[in-house]
């Protein structure tokens, strides 16, 4: 695993800290939950649409870019705690993986449904949860078939 510690981190003032904090958070929310409304029979603007749909990755980037900088930089405070745990590190040896194995666990569910789904909170929370393990277990069988063994093989391959 590839880590990256800033050695004298930069420290910002508080009150900055806070305010970009609270930016961030604060725009990645509206990008996250921006469409909600739309959703939910109030439809927007066909100009909240455009604006939306041309901003929401750009704003969210720049978020999450200020929470990664505030962690690098040792200004990061509790969330930069919780973001250490080791808990975190199967997951994210994972999340390539199961990101490429995920829409083929999705079309597969889809396509072996012999009945229309009847939709329900409950059912699309369970159906999100089924179908998010099983492509964490899918990626998981595919790290320790190829990808352990490519390692191994490439650090053979080009040991110094």
């Amino acid at each position: 695993i590839y880590s990256y510690k800033k050695r004298g981190g930069s420290k910002i003032k508080l009150q900055l800290n806070l305010a970009a904090w609270l930016i961030a958070i604060v725009t990645m929310g509206v990008m996250l939950f921006g469409l909600y409304p739309d959703m939910n029979g109030n439809p927007l603007s066909r100009v909240s649409h455009i604006l939306y749909q041309a901003s929401s990755r750009v704003v969210w980037s720049l978020g999450l870019g200020y929470v990664i900088y505030a962690c690098v930089t040792s200004n990061g405070g509790f969330m930069n705690r919780i973001l250490s745990w080791s808990i975190w590190t199967p997951l994210s040896r994972l999340s390539y993986s199961a990101y490429l194995i995920h829409a083929t666990v999705l079309m597969w569910y889809i396509y072996t449904q012999e009945k229309p789904i009847h939709y329900q909170d409950s059912t699309a929370i369970y159906m999100f949860m089924s179908n998010l393990t099983f492509s964490f277990v899918a990626a998981y069988l595919v790290s320790i078939l190829f990808e352990i063994p490519m390692l191994g093989l490439e650090k053979f391959i080009l040991k110094k």
